[in-house]
């Protein structure tokens, strides 16, 4: 472990990375696959995780050319002030959007699940005032935090998953390639996009204490992911189809009420299980948070970015307000990761890495 707030090990950014990219994506991608592949939606899913590996592979050689600095310092250097401003606008722009809908996505499946009597915005803001006490804690408690979380996350998902394996009617997901091939790909190619908090890593590979070993970790981390969503999403077709899976908001949370646990102690084993799914929102939210005041202090050349994150609350609440319902979310969601995770996970790297070569600025 490190003395400073703001350094963490490559194993603590792999467990990140992973909470960062599990978070509100799982829920929603087996509907999405489903939306864009039909019953090889899963196909379109492993296919997706190959492009994000891409995706991180160009991120990573971007991020080793200036493995101590973070995006928003090398830009300066390679493009001017200017070019700085306009692309920290479009990253804090996407955070807080990102932030903003993904908090009110889990506000709904709580209210729905758990708290049915309890306004709506009640529930943001307490989630919300979590959220900015953790980021105003510094990098290294995220990481403590995430270490813990990850277990309490994945394993009782994970279980309920293999329990529901003897429920699975695998004729709603074989014969396998029944979709057309241009069908699969653009799935695989909107699936990837669910991957864009792969674009954190321009800030935060800086942040480790092995800035040019993170290769490993990172793709580990998107492989496990990866492999969970397929899974997920092959249990989730198995037992309501691809049809099924369309029509329904909460699909995976739904496998929880369909499978039985042994023993049967629970009344509401939906409920313990979204209690803890909504752990890992605490973790993307904040990372989010975290990297708006990061992004701020950097451009700005402040010495703390801790009291930047309070003036975010207001502005992540308001945004939160706005959709009128679930499915308005999942639009929005889906519009932020066109417009947004395209530009930031793929021609803004190679634009500067273009740059650095011409330059012949950075590391070889």
């Amino acid at each position: 472990m490190f003395s400073a707030n703001d350094r963490i090990s490559i194993r603590q950014l792999k467990v990140l990375l992973m909470l960062n990219l599990f978070g509100t994506t799982s829920l929603i991608l087996p509907r999405m696959a489903a939306e864009t592949a039909g019953r090889d939606g899963w196909i379109s899913v492993a296919l997706g995780t190959v492009f994000a590996i891409v995706y991180a592979v160009i991120i990573l050689h971007l991020a080793y050319k200036f493995p101590h600095k973070t995006l928003f310092e090398y830009t300066e250097t390679l493009a001017g002030r200017i070019i700085t401003f306009i692309i920290a606008f479009i990253f804090i722009t996407r955070l807080v959007l990102a932030a903003s809908f993904g908090l009110r996505l889990f506000s709904e499946l709580i209210k729905e699940a758990l708290l049915e009597n309890t306004p709506i915005e009640v529930i943001i803001m307490s989630m919300l005032l979590v959220v900015l006490y953790i980021a105003r804690k510094g990098y290294e408690c995220r990481a403590r935090v995430a270490e813990i979380i990850v277990w309490i996350v994945f394993i009782p998902i994970i279980l309920v998953l293999l329990f529901a394996i003897p429920q699975v009617n695998f004729s709603r997901v074989l014969p396998v390639f029944v979709s057309s091939p241009q069908d699969i790909f653009m799935g695989a190619y909107v699936i990837s996009l669910t991957y864009s908090a792969i674009d954190l890593l321009l800030i935060a590979i800086p942040y480790t204490d092995k800035p040019r070993k993170t290769r490993r970790p990172v793709i580990s981390a998107i492989v496990l992911i990866g492999i969970f969503n397929v899974f997920l999403c092959i249990i989730t077709f198995g037992l309501f189809g691809d049809i099924g899976t369309q029509r329904q908001i909460w699909p995976v949370m739904n496998i929880m009420q369909v499978v039985k646990l042994p023993g049967a102690l629970l009344e509401r084993q939906d409920a313990l299980m979204i209690s803890f799914w909504i752990l890992s929102i605490f973790a993307v939210i904040n990372a989010y948070v975290f990297f708006i005041s990061v992004i701020t202090q950097k451009v700005f050349k402040l010495k703390e970015q801790n009291f930047l994150v309070l003036p975010l609350l207001p502005i992540i609440f308001l945004i939160a307000l706005i959709p009128d319902n679930v499915v308005q979310i999942y639009e929005y969601t889906k519009n932020i990761m066109s417009y947004m995770g395209l530009f930031l996970l793929v021609f803004l790297p190679l634009a500067l890495i273009f740059l650095a070569r011409i330059k012949k600025v950075g590391e070889s």
